[in-house]
């Protein structure tokens, strides 16, 4: 799985606890984080690239 981070307040601890859980429930693995230069910022071609190559699905995260 890949995780997009958006910079937001615990954007980054709930996506980790996601993927800690969904390891420890279903065996995935994470193979990608990307953060975002900000919440605003859009994902750049190259992240999404990356994540197309090396990830199954993506889970974007927020947080507040």
């Amino acid at each position: 799985m890949g995780l997009i981070e958006n910079t937001k307040h615990n954007s980054d601890v709930l996506l980790l606890r996601i993927a800690e859980r969904l390891k420890e429930r279903f065996g995935m693995e994470m193979v990608l984080l990307n953060r975002k230069k900000s919440a605003a910022d859009h994902v750049t071609d190259n992240a999404i690239t990356d994540l197309k190559e090396k990830a199954d699905f993506v889970i974007s995260g927020i947080g507040d």
